[in-house]
């Protein structure tokens, strides 16, 4: 199992999620509905979070199996559970 192209995948999966937040930061700025700063603290933390896990494998140029990719889904999935879904 190559777990440094499941944890470059998946932190780049997170740093493009991320940018998600972008539309209800503005949204809500339009709006003045002043709770923009949980959606940038959440783009943020989401954002870091992405590049901490890419970051260190960012040059490896391997392919992934079947087996890696099955494991990046569960993963992505869990991690994107947990951030729509955590308390407030």
């Amino acid at each position: 199992m190559q777990l440094s192209i499941v944890a470059k995948t998946i932190g780049l999966l997170l740093m493009v999620f991320s940018i998600a937040q972008i539309p209800p930061i503005i949204i809500d700025i339009i709006y003045a509905e002043g709770e923009y700063s949980s959606f940038v603290i959440s783009f943020v933390l989401t954002i870091l979070g992405g590049l901490f896990l890419w970051w260190p494998f960012r040059k490896i140029k391997k392919e992934f199996r079947l087996r890696e990719g099955v494991l990046i889904v569960v993963c992505f999935g869990i991690s994107i559970n947990y951030l729509l879904n955590r308390p407030a």
